[in-house]
C-alpha cells in the first residue's frame, strides 16, 4: 500500500497526549500542507492561529463548558458538565480554524483544509483530533467570547469554526470500529 493511503487508514482522533511540545518545523509542515488544500473557487477562505498557550486554551475550554451546560442535546450537555473533560484534551497545541464570512462554500473548504492537517500531522507521527464543541462559544455573542476573541487576533471579517489539537501520542490509538457495509453503493452497468 503506498504511503499516503497508509496514512489515512491508520489516522484516528488522539485524545490523550504527552507535554513533549511539537517542534515549529513539524507545525510549519502541517500549515503548509493545510494551505495546500482545494478550496471552492480557490478562495482560500481560511485562518489559522496557532496556540500554545494552555492558560488561553484551559479559559476557552472553561468558556465553551459553560455556554454547553444550556445546549438542548443531552450529549452536548452532559460533555459540558463533565469536570474532567477539558475540550483541547490538554494537548501541547491547537490549531483554531476560522473561516472567511462572505466566502462561497468557505466551511467546505476549511474542512478540506482540517483534513490536511489531520493527514499531516499524522504523517508526522503526531496525534490529532477535530474539535468542534467549542464553536459554542463563539456562535454566540457574550463578553467573555468577545474578550477571548480580542486575544486571538482572528482578522475582521472571519469567524470562528472549530479546532485541531496537536501534540505527541501518550499511546498508540485504538483500532477503528468496523465501518458499515451499507454506507457505499455502487451503480454499475
Amino acid at each position: 500500500m503506498n504511503e499516503t493511503l497508509n496514512t489515512i487508514l491508520k489516522r484516528r482522533s488522539t485524545r490523550q497526549y504527552t507535554t513533549e511540545e511539537v517542534k515549529q518545523d513539524d507545525l510549519d509542515l502541517i500549515l503548509e500542507a493545510a494551505i495546500n488544500s482545494p478550496s471552492a473557487f480557490n478562495s482560500q477562505p481560511w485562518h489559522f492561529t496557532v496556540v500554545n498557550d494552555q492558560a488561553i486554551l484551559q479559559e476557552i475550554s472553561d468558556a465553551a463548558k459553560e455556554v454547553g451546560k444550556n445546549h438542548p442535546d443531552k450529549q452536548m450537555q452532559a460533555m459540558a458538565n463533565n469536570p474532567h473533560l477539558h475540550l483541547f484534551y490538554k494537548a501541547p497545541v491547537a490549531i483554531l480554524i476560522s473561516c472567511k464570512d462572505d466566502a462561497p462554500e468557505g466551511l467546505l473548504s476549511c474542512a478540506a483544509a482540517t483534513e490536511n492537517i489531520l493527514l499531516a500531522a499524522e504523517s508526522l507521527g503526531l496525534g490529532s483530533c477535530w474539535v468542534q464543541f467549542v464553536e459554542l462559544l463563539f456562535a454566540t455573542k457574550n463578553p467573555i467570547a468577545d474578550s477571548i476573541l480580542k486575544k486571538l487576533a482572528i482578522p475582521e471579517g472571519y469567524s470562528f469554526n472549530h479546532a485541531v489539537v496537536l501534540g505527541h501520542k501518550l499511546s498508540d490509538t485504538t483500532p477503528p470500529k468496523k465501518l458499515k457495509n451499507e454506507t457505499i453503493t455502487y451503480i454499475k452497468k
